[in-house]
């Protein structure tokens, strides 16, 4: 199926360490309130246990918005490494976050007037979201697709995918709210739940 793909491979911790991995991605519809809505792709990295009967797979909700969680980093590697002794722990590049059409870098100077007033940073801010939103319905982008509703569904359609019936959830910062929002509606695949921050 060629909505989701998956790798096998190895990795090693900063302390040398070697990790079975899973690397893959899945495509997930931009927006589930539109039949023709364009596919985005959710990746992920599954770090398999240590464990001889490893409890349910942890799901990592990074924080944000907008964080990555992916990464092959030797030394973020190394801090998975109790987790691991208890089960799998899979890594969740949430939407957006890696997608090149939402990147939106400011082409010009911070203005001089920015730090003289909050209503001067503010018109700033107003703008860089105004240039940001119209680059990005340019490049085919439906903005409604971006809120904590779908990206829950997308763990939910990851789940499904690597054919887990149940999970547990260590979130931090704003993951907590997508952690909650995702508890809302697939509660019953849940074990356990680790909301840090908020």
């Amino acid at each position: 199926d060629s909505t989701f793909t998956r790798d096998s491979l190895s990795l090693r911790t900063a302390s040398g360490v070697t990790l079975q991995a899973e690397a893959g991605r899945l495509l997930v519809p931009e927006n589930r309130a539109r039949s023709t809505s364009r596919r985005i792709p959710v990746g992920y990295l599954r770090l398999r246990s240590t464990a001889a009967h490893p409890n349910a797979p942890l799901f990592f909700l990074a924080g944000g918005p907008g964080q990555r969680a992916v990464s092959r980093d030797p030394g973020g590697l190394e801090f998975w490494l109790p987790l691991l002794a208890v089960g799998d722990v899979v890594l969740i590049d949430q939407r957006g976050t890696a997608d090149p059409s939402l990147r939106f870098a400011w082409d010009g100077a911070l203005p001089m007037s920015y730090f003289v007033s909050v209503d001067s940073a503010g018109a700033h801010e107003r703008e860089m979201v105004r240039r940001a939103a119209a680059a990005f319905r340019t490049r085919g982008v439906d903005m409604a697709g971006y809120n904590t509703i779908e990206n829950a569904r997308d763990i939910e359609a990851l789940r499904v995918a690597l054919g887990l019936p149940r999970v547990s959830l260590l979130a931090f910062s704003y993951g907590t709210h997508l952690a909650f929002a995702y508890l809302r509606e697939f509660a019953a695949h849940v074990d356990n739940a680790v909301l840090i921050g908020n």
